[in-house]
């Protein structure tokens, strides 16, 4: 739980004007996020195309002839050489100079694990950044004006509008607007409405604004750009169970509006505790997706991404996924680990086969990667940007993953090279290495 420390009352309202470097907050996982098209009207063979998505591809209007659609609503296939030089970069040889000064800088810096892993992010993002020419902010001066000694978990008392303009002013240096009075054209969609000033004034609400700053920061100025995020807007958005009872219980925390301008994320402020950094990221790659595929109906029907599936569908009640099976994989890592060192090599070998095998039927991520192909792909988008989940997501043992992850990275490649190139770099040297996935040994023939 987030609370205001109250025991601190420095004045923090001053003009932040803080050096910019590089920070990365730890990630962790979202749960429940909607993406929604909203109603866009279009002429396509003299038929009106309103469309609009939720949990599900959900179209609200004329239905579409399937030769008309095919016309515009399939996304490109990206082609075999994207996909090579993607694999070729994702491939790069460690450079073990980077790491190495990474934890002899580590060593003269104190605080927290957690803090000292963000540190650890913050200096490869920020050697990376130096080397492929990207656009990188730190937020930790911003947020550091927020909170108590750097604990995120401890705001200080201070009213909403500073901790607002403080994080408009970050947000600025990606060309992004954060504001809280929400457009009549988005009032609403998935049941937005404008927050009341004392939603605002509450801990959840100014925790959602760090959130937002800290995922934002993860990501390059020029990845942004090229999604087209311009405005995020902080709305409350009422429990969907009152409103939508088919769907649960359950709580919208953020959609990308992805329409013809696709350009806007709206929040939730109101959420019953506060969203992580992981939600905007995911959001965010809403926005790449439509950029990339053209338009909203082309981001549910991706033929080379779909095939990665092998014919699994979506929606399964007991999906195998990377996040229902990762304690089983972790346990199977360590005694496999632990056999290698003891030099037990036929024991090694069946816990080789143990994770391929399991690897074979993990084809989203997440729980929610399940849902469907543009929440799928949103998820594995967001770890674009965890470096400590590069290592798990490019197993070769879970080939689904590893595909898709390529794919992604070679989608940006033929767009921002630059970008494509950090992503992979910044996973190559994040300095936990000895946390990566033991690689099978050939001698026991494993087939991912």
């Amino acid at each position: 739980m987030y609370e205001e420390f109250t025991d601190h009352t420095e004045d923090t309202t001053a003009n932040v004007t803080p050096d910019i470097d590089l920070f990365v907050p730890q990630p962790d996982r979202t749960p429940k996020r909607r993406m929604e098209a909203g109603r866009t009207g279009r002429k396509v063979s003299n038929i009106l195309i309103v469309g609009s998505i939720a949990a599900g591809a959900i179209y609200v209007g004329e239905q579409i002839g399937e030769q008309v659609a095919e016309a515009f609503t399939t996304c490109q296939t990206t082609s075999a050489s994207d996909i090579h030089r993607a694999e070729q970069l994702l491939n790069a040889p460690l450079n073990p100079d980077i790491p190495r000064r990474t934890s002899q800088q580590l060593n003269t810096y104190g605080g927290t694990a957690s803090q000292r892993l963000d540190r650890a992010h913050t200096l490869v993002r920020q050697d990376m950044a130096k080397r492929y020419g990207v656009t990188v902010f730190d937020d930790a001066p911003y947020v550091n004006k927020l909170v108590h000694r750097g604990d995120r978990h401890l705001l200080r008392p201070l009213p909403f509008n500073t901790y607002l303009h403080t994080a408009q002013q970050f947000l600025g240096k990606y060309g992004i607007q954060l504001q809280t009075t929400i457009p009549d054209s988005l009032k609403g969609h998935e049941g937005a409405q404008q927050a009341t000033a004392s939603q605002l004034e509450e801990p959840a609400a100014k925790a959602n604004v760090i959130s937002i700053m800290d995922g934002v920061t993860t990501m390059p100025k020029e990845y942004v750009a090229m999604a087209g995020l311009r405005h995020i807007y902080l709305a409350s958005i009422p429990d969907e169970k009152a409103r939508l009872p088919l769907r649960g219980d359950v709580t919208v925390d953020a959609f990308a509006r992805v329409n013809d301008q696709h350009d806007t994320i709206v929040y939730n402020a109101d959420t019953p505790s506060p969203l992580t950094p992981d939600t905007i990221r995911h959001e965010t790659m809403h926005l790449a997706d439509i950029s990339e595929c053209g338009n909203s109906y082309a981001i549910q029907k991706d033929p080379q991404y779909s095939a990665i599936n092998a014919g699994v569908p979506y929606g399964q009640a007991n999906p195998s996924t990377l996040e229902s099976q990762q304690l089983l994989l972790d346990a199977k890592e360590f005694d496999l680990r632990r056999a290698l060192d003891l030099g037990r090599s036929k024991k090694a070998c069946v816990l080789e086969q143990d994770i391929a095998t399991v690897g074979q039927t993990i084809k989203q991520n997440t729980q929610y990667g399940n849902t469907n192909l543009i929440e799928d792909k949103a998820e594995v988008g967001a770890t674009l940007f965890t470096p400590e989940q590069h290592s798990r997501m490019l197993d070769p043992r879970l080939p689904a993953l590893r595909q898709k992850f390529t794919l992604l990275v070679a989608r940006i490649l033929k767009r921002q090279p630059a970008v494509a190139q950090w992503v992979a770099s910044i996973g190559q040297h994040w300095p936990a290495a000895s946390a990566n996935p033991a690689q099978p040994d050939e001698r026991c023939h494993v087939s991912p």
